[in-house]
C-alpha cells in the first residue's frame, strides 16, 4: 500500500513539512476531490518566491478545489494554525532538523511532533505516517540495521505521546513520481536520497485496564 492509495484516506489529511509541496500535489492527484487535503511547510511564502519548483507545484495545487495549502507551519505547534480541528491521517515524510544532524536533536522533532500530532489526530482510527531515511527508525525492518544507540528510535519518541506503532510499509519513489525531497528550512534545493526508505504508521494507544487487586 502506497501513501496515496485513496482507500487510505478516509476524510481530510493533513501533510506537515512538504517543503516544496511536490508531496501533495502527489497525493491531491490520486485523491478524490471529496478528500480534502491541508498541505503544510515550515518555510514561508516569502521563502519559497525563489524556487521554481514549488512555485509550480503550488500553482498547480491551486486549481485543486479539495487543497489548501499553508505557509511557515511548524508541525511540533499545529495548534497555532488548526486549533483544536483534528484529522483521520497526519503525514510527516523524512523530517529532519536542518545543519549538520545531531541525534538527539531529531529524536526530541520526532517526540515533539508526535505529542502534538497525537492532539490533531481522530481518536480510535487516526494514523500517523512518518517516512525515515533508510537505517533511521531503528526497528527491525530497517535494512541493514543500524546499531539501536545510533537510531531515532522511533518507536519510542511515538510512545511518548500514546501512539504505538501498527505498521510499517517500504517507501517507494516510483509510487510519488512528483515527490523530490527537500531540504531543511529555506535550502529547498537540498535533497537527500529516500532510497530503502521506510513508513512508520501509528495509531493512538488502547489504554489498559487496571489489574483488580488478588
Amino acid at each position: 500500500m502506497a501513501l496515496i492509495d485513496p482507500s487510505f484516506h478516509p476524510g481530510p489529511t493533513l501533510i506537515v513539512g512538504d517543503g516544496n509541496f511536490s508531496f501533495s500535489l502527489c497525493l491531491a492527484k490520486a485523491l478524490h476531490e471529496n478528500v480534502d487535503i491541508y498541505a503544510t511547510s515550515l518555510d514561508t511564502k516569502e521563502q519559497l518566491e525563489t524556487n521554481e519548483f514549488a512555485l509550480q507545484n503550488l500553482q498547480e495545487l491551486s486549481s485543486f478545489p479539495n487543497v489548501k495549502a499553508f505557509h511557515g507551519v511548524d508541525a511540533t505547534k499545529l495548534e497555532k494554525q488548526f486549533k483544536s480541528l483534528q484529522f483521520p491521517r497526519i503525514i510527516f515524510n523524512f523530517p529532519h532538523t536542518g545543519g549538520k544532524v545531531k541525534i538527539s536533536n531529531c529524536r526530541k522533532l520526532l517526540e515533539r511532533f508526535f505529542i502534538c500530532a497525537s492532539n490533531h489526530l481522530t481518536p480510535t482510527t487516526g494514523v500517523v505516517c512518518v517516512s525515515l531515511c533508510q537505517g533511521q527508525g531503528g526497528t527491525p525492518c530497517d535494512v541493514p540495521q543500524r546499531d539501536y544507540g545510533n537510531t531515532w528510535k522511533v518507536v519510542e519518541q511515538a510512545a511518548k505521546a500514546g501512539l504505538i506503532l501498527m505498521d510499517v510499509l517500504p517507501f517507494r519513489g516510483s509510487d510519488y513520481p512528483i515527490y523530490n525531497s527537500a531540504g531543511f528550512k529555506g535550502h529547498l534545493n537540498k535533497g537527500f536520497s529516500t532510497t530503502r526508505g521506510l513508513t512508520h504508521l501509528f495509531s493512538h494507544g488502547t489504554p489498559l485496564e487496571p489489574i483488580s487487586s488478588v
